[in-house]
């Protein structure tokens, strides 16, 4: 396997899915609308992907070493296995997505065999008015939590967070969230898919159905205090440290460069804006490169260039 691989991402359609990815993940027309592009998974339910040297499209979870990951996958053993700890998501939101809350890695490796979910969100488009749902606006009981929910007055309780392009935001394990319609956004979070939708705006699919509601498992994790959102942003940080993943964001602008080294980590670099190269390899908006760790790389453009790496 090379240094640094361009990255074919696992694309998934759901209901509230845009339009806004298409024109970077769709050349075949395969798609009506892509809700999310998963630009790094090791997940059964959509793992990337790249070409090898043979020609042949391969798992990249099934090639890759723990050379190749870095001495700080180690750092992410629960229960005696170790779990690959990233997924990285493009989104793209023509409609708002569910309520929905994520469990810490103790409730979810206690019931669920999997971690938790942390994430981070990086905007980097959004329509005008565009905003995000993100944790309660006052302190409720569990009883006082559940009567809005049923009484249809949930979103009342919610702080309501208008986004613009480069906001970020830190969502933690318990924190009631949910994207709101016309966003196009980078997610890096824990590699889990577990997800407990409280409220979804009573829609259907295109058979009909209402999908499925968690709201047992979601009561046994929600944080029913009120979150002070100046708490969870992160806007105009360039560099991101948590428990689970590091983040640098970096713009070039024409013939610009900046090297880079990570010893103990391999590296995804997502480009968001303009064009470039990573060392030889050409490189463009919206697309990923997975980097083995303990590789020496220049990133540098002759035009513009934004982009984010994302380590652990």
């Amino acid at each position: 396997m090379e240094e640094i691989i361009e990255l074919i991402p696992s694309i998934k359609e759901y209901l509230w899915g845009g339009f806004k990815l298409k024109k970077y993940k769709d050349l075949d027309n395969k798609y009506e609308k892509i809700s999310e592009s998963w630009e790094l998974s090791f997940l059964d339910e959509g793992p990337s992907k790249f070409i090898n040297k043979e020609g042949k499209e391969v798992e990249l979870r099934n090639e890759v070493t723990s050379l190749d990951l870095g001495k700080n996958i180690n750092n992410f053993k629960f229960n005696d296995k170790i779990f690959f700890p990233l997924l990285i998501k493009l989104i793209d939101s023509n409609d708002s997505l569910s309520i929905q809350v994520h469990p810490s890695d103790d409730y979810a490796l206690k019931h669920e065999n999997s971690l938790g979910k942390e994430e981070m969100w990086i905007i980097l488009d959004s329509n005008p008015n565009s905003y995000l749902y993100l944790g309660l606006n006052k302190d409720l009981t569990k009883e006082e939590f559940l009567n809005s929910v049923n009484n249809n007055t949930l979103l009342e309780n919610l702080n309501k967070v208008y986004v613009k392009k480069d906001d970020i935001f830190l969502v933690k394990p318990g924190t009631i969230h949910a994207i709101g319609k016309g966003i196009t956004l980078l997610e890096i979070q824990e590699s889990s898919f577990l997800t407990y939708r409280i409220y979804d705006f009573n829609r259907v699919d295109k058979n009909g159905k209402k999908r499925e509601l968690h709201l047992t498992k979601a009561l046994d994790v929600i944080n029913f205090n009120k979150l002070d959102i100046s708490s969870i942003d992160l806007t105009n940080n360039d560099e991101i440290r948590t428990k689970y993943f590091n983040v640098i964001l970096s713009n070039l602008n024409k013939d610009e460069s900046k090297e880079y080294l990570y010893s103990n980590s391999f590296v995804l670099a997502t480009i968001i804006d303009g064009e470039g190269f990573i060392n030889d390899k050409k490189v463009s908006k919206f697309k990923s490169y997975f980097i083995k760790a303990d590789t020496h790389f220049v990133i540098k453009t002759d035009t513009k260039l934004s982009y984010v790496l994302s380590s652990i």
